[in-house]
């Protein structure tokens, strides 16, 4: 009876020992955040240094090391035993990092003597730029000069830099519609911590190399400055492009000295040509509306140039329509910059991405489960020139047939001036349709055209039609 009793005993014993054995470990957390000179900061410039602090939470004694990634960067530390602190740093290079907005920064705890991670967490940060340019409106009769007259134009400086005193230096050039050097500009400058925008006015002497007044034609003015960076680099902002054209001096007074009949007969011309191009058809003398660009495709491209009311055209008639029937969903790096711009509501959705195209391809992939029609990607202007056209291919090709394969519609809005015309041509091969927004010069003022320029599996006409 006590040998039973013992076996007894020792079987409970064995039973308690597998279970204690078994209990798994506390599992480790990990939390992390962005650090500029021993303060937490979210916001950064490129050319400084970040350091990314993580907290670790985990039993025992054994040594933990902490991996974080920022794009193809990764950064490694030990984690300090008594604080459970570990400290990595990143060095915001320019040519690592695509345009100013949001970036994730990945972190794993490893286990150090078998590096199996054990926790990971993620913190964002924003890099902004040092300076913003934007030249401000032209009154329109100042868009066409006489030869010999100076063409002058207003270009507002904002400057977001606040932690020293920003160095840069621009340059300015004048050229032809080939695209010919006429002049070039340079100076220097300087703006201490505070400074919030300046206003520096241009006069361009509208004369060639030789000192003589300039050819009637079309020409550009355009800029750009280099900014001294924290580590010994430079980064390069652009300025907006000015457009104009030189005529013949006779040429404005002429159109003034039109008689009333003339007038009279050029507007009813202008308003026949205008009902006229608006019911010339995109396809077999039928025009494709909305409803045929969405049913009959599953990835539309829209192309423009800034004030050419592509992404107009996207918000209100392609969004709009899709609204009507099922939900849709916006992906963009802005979301609160671009709320005014959306007809928000139950049917549709904001939903912010970093500028890389995991986490876009992640998130478009979740909306397409989540039963979305029509996914509008807003941020392929920031991808583009962060990657190589073969890059942005399979990215496209990828997410065109996920939308393929769950019924729904991708659209995308590119300006063609952020890459070269090669790539636009790689890009535009991935879509069902194509619509190319460009503005027209009609004497004194630009009017925004659109047209078809591709639509696969469809007759079109690649005419242009004013959009209205």
């Amino acid at each position: 009876m006590a040998a039973h009793n013992s076996l007894e005993s020792k079987a409970v014993l064995a039973v308690f020992l597998a279970c204690l054995l078994s209990t798994p470990v506390l599992a480790d957390e990990l939390r992390a955040f962005t650090n500029f000179n021993g303060e937490r900061e979210s916001e950064f410039f490129p050319g400084e240094k970040l350091d990314v602090v993580g907290f670790a939470n985990y039993s025992g004694a054994e040594a933990r090391v902490m991996v974080c990634r920022l794009r193809g960067d990764v950064q490694q530390g030990v984690v300090d035993l008594p604080s459970r602190k570990a400290v990595v740093s990143f060095i915001l290079l320019p040519g690592s990092l695509s345009a100013p907005g949001n970036y994730t920064i990945s972190c794993d705890i490893l286990i150090e003597s078998s590096q199996e991670k054990a926790a990971s967490a993620n913190t964002s940060f924003l890099l902004l730029p040092h300076l913003r340019f934007n030249n401000l409106p032209f009154p329109v009769h100042e868009q066409e000069v006489s030869p010999g007259e100076p063409f002058s134009f207003v270009s507002n400086q904002t400057t977001l830099y606040d932690r020293g005193t920003l160095h840069y230096s621009w340059t300015a050039v004048l050229l032809d519609e080939s695209g010919t050097l006429i002049q070039a500009k340079h100076g220097m400058g300087e703006d201490a911590p505070g400074t919030l925008a300046s206003n520096n006015s241009h006069e361009v002497p509208l004369v060639d190399e030789d000192g003589d007044p300039l050819l009637p034609g079309n020409y550009v003015w355009k800029g750009s400055a280099v900014v001294s960076l924290p580590n010994g680099m430079n980064a390069t902002y652009a300025y907006e492009t000015e457009e104009f054209r030189v005529v013949r001096e006779d040429a404005v007074p002429l159109f003034y000295l039109l008689g009333a009949g003339a007038l009279a007969v050029l507007l009813a011309v202008a308003v026949a040509a205008f009902f006229f191009t608006r019911s010339k058809a995109p396809g077999s003398g039928q025009e494709v509306s909305v409803t045929e660009l969405l049913s009959g495709s599953r990835s539309i491209l829209v192309e423009g140039p800034v004030g050419a009311k592509a992404e107009e055209f996207i918000h209100s008639k392609l969004i709009a329509h899709a609204m009507q029937s099922g939900k849709c969903a916006v992906l963009t790096v802005s979301p609160k910059s671009e709320k005014q711009a959306f007809p928000l509501g139950d049917s549709l959705k904001l939903v912010e991405v970093d500028p890389e195209t995991t986490d876009i391809s992640i998130k478009l992939s979740t909306e397409l489960r989540d039963g979305a029609k029509l996914v509008y990607l807003a941020a392929l202007n920031q991808l583009v020139p962060a990657y190589k056209g073969s890059d942005i291919s399979r990215f496209l090709t990828d997410n065109i047939r996920k939308a393929e394969q769950s019924g729904s519609t991708l659209v995308c809005f590119m300006d063609p001036s952020i890459t070269s015309k090669d790539t636009v041509t790689v890009i535009e091969r991935q879509f069902d349709v194509v619509m190319e927004f460009k503005l027209v010069e009609e004497r004194v003022r630009l009017v925004s055209y659109y047209r078809v320029k591709q639509f696969k599996g469809k007759k079109f006409s690649t005419e242009l039609v004013r959009y209205a």
